[in-house]
């Protein structure tokens, strides 16, 4: 045994000195030793790797001392980790690193979840100051108010910023209707062509219909403003889509005041032109919607 004890001591001598030589740990040196031999590296390159071995040791320790964390649990599975590899054992330093990237991991999925929630009350909030501005008729504030909520809620809740994307339309809709600007009319038809866009046909016919109605209603009184007849025109065509689905079977009342935006649009147009065929259109739309829409259930505004 006495040569194999010799030469196991001398190995230890050697070690010890090239650990003094790069400035790591004994252990690491025979970790290092180790690496070399499972990747069967040849002797004559064992300098040149350890080197580089050694280098990237000691950056990895420089890096896990200078880690920022304000969390106590992180920080202490950091040092350890530091510790075990600084002592050449990798695999507890590896479990440890593990451990701290799930730690943050769960921590920053919580912290996303926290953020998420914050960020859509706050548009539930900015919604509602559109709405409180709705109530004191600024309707260009309450647009301002829903547009910021429906930037909120985007990416976080479709639903919720489709809905506030709809209030926004509207409410620019009511602005240029009572206080006589076009360029909030605009506006809310170009909101509500950009809603239609992503909204589903087949799957919500009502709701989509809806929207062809109020986009019309948009384009009609706009078009009443203007000396130009393309805007009645579009009008015209929009709520006649909108009757497609919302038809006399399914949503009466909904059909009845549809048929009556039609007629009035049909008349806009039939008086700029001094068509009679189109008034005659807008008095078979008045006289459908009024079988349905009695004054003793829904009076006609």
């Amino acid at each position: 045994m006495e040569p194999l004890i010799a030469a196991n001591q001398e190995q230890s001598r050697e070690i010890a000195e090239l650990s003094k030589g790069i400035g790591v740990s004994e252990g690491a040196v025979r970790n290092f030793f180790e690496t070399l031999g499972r990747d069967e590296v040849p002797r004559e390159r064992w300098p040149e790797a350890l080197a580089e071995i050694a280098k990237y040791h000691l950056n990895l320790l420089a890096r896990l001392e200078t880690l920022p964390t304000d969390d106590a649990v992180i920080k202490e599975k950091l040092t350890a980790a530091r510790t075990a590899i600084q002592a050449g054992d990798h695999q507890q330093g590896e479990t440890l690193l593990e451990e701290c990237e799930r730690l943050d991991l769960e921590a920053a999925s919580q912290a996303a979840k926290e953020t998420e929630t914050r960020r859509l009350r706050a548009a539930e909030t900015r919604a509602a100051r559109g709405d409180l501005a709705m109530t004191q008729t600024r309707y260009d504030v309450a647009a301002e108010h829903y547009r910021n909520a429906a930037e909120l809620a985007d990416g976080i809740d479709t639903k919720l910023a489709f809905e506030f994307r709809w209030k926004h339309a509207g409410s620019l809709r009511e602005h240029g209707e009572q206080k006589g600007s076009n360029p909030a009319l605009s506006d809310a038809i170009a909101i509500w062509r950009d809603l239609l866009r992503s909204m589903p046909r087949d799957a919500a016919p009502l709701e989509w219909a809806a929207a062809q109605n109020n986009l019309g209603t948009a384009l009609l009184t706009i078009g009443e403003r203007e000396n130009r007849t393309d805007r009645l025109e579009e009008a015209v065509a929009t709520y006649r889509d909108a009757l497609e689905e919302r038809t006399r079977e399914r949503v009466p009342l909904e059909w009845a005041m549809t048929q009556n935006n039609l007629g009035n649009t049909l008349r806009a147009l039939g008086e700029r032109e001094n068509r009679t065929d189109r008034l005659e259109e807008a008095a078979a739309a008045y006289n459908d919607a009024l079988q349905e829409r009695t004054r003793e259930r829904v009076p006609l505004q």
